[in-house]
């Protein structure tokens, strides 16, 4: 299943109201080929959606029922016999497994899912379990004895009898950070699971268990450097073709970088069964490059041009981003709900290039993922009087209301340095940034990528398979390593591209001659003295794309009629925004502060649409 709501009445033994428990947002009402299907039980309602090949997602048990929404897949270590490990398990055999070991069988599966358990057993509580990395959220809360659930923040608070009031330090945190921090959300009391956790809601108390971190794999032994390349190769290698294995089709992303580039290099599979594509502007590197790559060695590729009739429909994918995303997207990303609608007639599984920050440094993270607040604070001996005196002086002069981050000081300070930087002062400052980029910026922000395609298809990432996030932890070229994270030398930038190059080497040596998006070919990683080819060319590159006034989208011209219609419908909240937004947008400055304005204002249109 990819969607869920549902509501568990904890005081009494009655049968719980399940007449508001409809969906009610209305992408769910154009999802293709979804198939509602409700369990109703003593004490509890659930409705979800699943597809046609989605047939073991639910299971009751010895007193229990298990929902298991997205994908488990058995463990490379593991010794289990019954299951075969590039095939999704079934509820069936998680909650037989979870019956007999209890959370320690969480140690044997992996991928993006969620696990709700609902016991009717009087003396036992109900539970949440999420994956390692918990990129797709699931937001619960209790509420007058009524434990409510679902893998949307729109659906869950249209399930409450009252909407509960916005939470203002997440709002101060997207101003200030990006993006809420740990398990809050926009609304107040209603919260999103942590990777690796497992939260359980008695009728008089909730609690927490952790049983994996990210933070636990920094103190790994490193593997030899080519003992490790050749490792990696071949582990990723089953990692792309167990995410592709069961599947008669494939739709896989082909970019003009090398994440995607390296995927087809390993994917094997019959060529009729692939269909790879990018999206751009005719013209743009992210269309050129893979379309004469695709030509020339016989792959299946759809080009998905973002023009004229991208443009006519955007106000309605616009929306989807926002409200499938929970509000965690701008309307600047309506391109991934657009492009998986058109990939959902070929196949219901994508294969993409996300995550792949883990083997390669990080360029240009500050733009999405981190921000200059936090980096100070963790970069100083002293976070808290470090940020507290940068706090000070700091003048937030954008879109929304600066006191409203003073305000909210005292949450913010808490979310960011208790509960984070002295929670792992012990792993040193790089190695701290990297986990915060992990368990906060990436997941957050390419999380809502993934959340906001699900309807259309669901989203594998196999550099962020639970295996392979091993292997990248003990890689010794792995971003992982990279002591200055923000400010990679190019040396370092070089090391993780090397080790793509080598396995497009090993597996497809055809694809190692078209240049990338960085402005040389893969094998230019691989020849002698690989740092005086390769930077020269990606200098001249950059000149070029600046000389060109080069354009990979058109983002301006397809958001700005959006706010025109959109934006100012409603007055201003002087509470949460500044009056700057509706001046700056009346004006046309915008524009230079195009990414600012856009978390802005898509947050108020969210908001406004979820209270409509």
């Amino acid at each position: 299943m990819f969607d869920i709501r549902g509501l568990v009445n904890l005081l009494s033994i009655s049968e719980p109201a399940s007449s508001k428990l409809a969906f009610v947002n209305r992408p769910w009402d154009i999802a293709p080929d979804a198939i509602p299907r409700e369990v109703k039980g003593i004490n509890f309602y659930v409705t979800y959606l699943r597809r046609d090949d989605e047939l073991d997602d639910y299971v009751y048990l010895d007193s229990y029922h298990l929902f298991l929404i997205g994908e488990a897949f058995c463990r490379m270590s593991s010794t289990h016999k019954q299951v075969i490990r590039d095939r999704r398990l079934s509820a069936k055999v998680l909650l037989s497994e979870y019956l007999k070991q209890g959370h320690k069988f969480l140690e044997f599966i992996k991928g993006n899912f969620s696990l709700v358990v609902i016991n009717e057993r009087p003396d036992g509580g109900h539970q949440i379990i999420s994956s390692r990395f918990a990129v797709s959220p699931i937001y619960y809360t209790v509420k007058d004895g009524i434990f409510y659930f679902s893998t949307s923040l729109y659906e869950i608070v249209h399930s409450l009898p009252r909407c509960p009031g916005v939470d203002l330090t997440a709002i101060a945190e997207i101003a200030l950070l990006h993006f809420p921090i740990g398990e809050r959300t926009f609304f107040q009391n209603i919260k999103n699971i942590l990777p690796g956790s497992v939260v359980t809601i008695y009728p008089n108390k909730v609690t927490h268990q952790y049983y994996w971190d990210l933070g636990s794999l920094y103190n790994v032994s490193l593997l030899k450097q080519d003992e490790a390349i050749e490792q990696g190769a071949e582990l990723f290698y089953q990692c792309v073709n167990a995410a592709a294995n069961g599947q008669s089709r494939v739709c896989t992303s082909f970019t003009a970088g090398f994440d995607s580039r390296v995927i087809h290099a390993v994917l094997e599979k019959d060529s009729n069964s692939v269909l790879a594509y990018s999206f751009g502007i005719p013209g743009s590197f992210n269309i050129s490059i893979p379309k004469d790559i695709c030509h020339r060695v016989g792959i299946n590729y759809l080009p998905i041009y973002l023009t004229d009739e991208y443009q006519e429909v955007f106000n309605d994918f616009a929306f989807q981003s926002l409200i499938l995303s929970d509000g965690m997207a701008t309307i600047e990303r309506a391109n991934y709900p657009f492009a998986f609608n058109l990939l959902r007639k070929f196949s219901p599984v994508v294969i993409t290039g996300l995550f792949g920050e883990i083997i390669r440094p990080f360029v240009d993270v500050e733009k999405e993922f981190i921000v200059k607040p936090f980096f100070v604070a963790n970069s100083s001996m002293q976070p808290r009087e470090v940020f507290k005196k940068y706090m000070s002086l700091f003048n937030y002069n954008y879109y929304f209301n600066k006191e409203l981050i003073h305000r909210c000081y005292d949450e913010i300070e808490y979310d960011l340095i208790d509960n984070f930087i002295e929670k792992y002062k012990n792993i040193g400052q790089g190695k701290r940034l990297h986990l915060f980029l992990y368990k906060e910026g990436i997941r957050k922000y390419l999380g809502a990528e993934v959340q906001m395609e699900r309807i259309y298809a669901t989203n594998r990432f196999p550099f962020l398979d639970d295996d392979f996030v091993d292997f990248a932890f003990r890689a010794p070229f792995s971003g992982v390593h990279v002591k200055r994270m923000l400010f990679p030398t190019p040396a370092e930038k070089l090391r993780g591209q090397y080790f793509y190059a080598y396995v497009i080497k090993k597996y497809r040596p055809e694809l190692l001659y078209n240049t990338t998006d960085h402005g040389y070919p893969p094998k230019d990683l691989l020849s002698p003295f690989a740092i005086f080819r390769v930077v020269p060319r990606f200098i001249y590159w950059r000149w070029r794309q600046k000389h060109m006034r080069y354009r990979e989208f058109k983002t301006e011209e397809w958001t700005e009629a959006f706010y025109r219609r959109y934006l100012l419908l409603k007055p201003i909240c002087s509470d949460l925004f500044s009056t700057k937004l509706a001046k700056d947008f009346n004006d046309g400055a915008w524009l230079i502060n195009r990414r600012e304005f856009a978390r802005a204002a898509s947050l108020k249109v969210w908001l406004e649409e979820i209270e409509s």
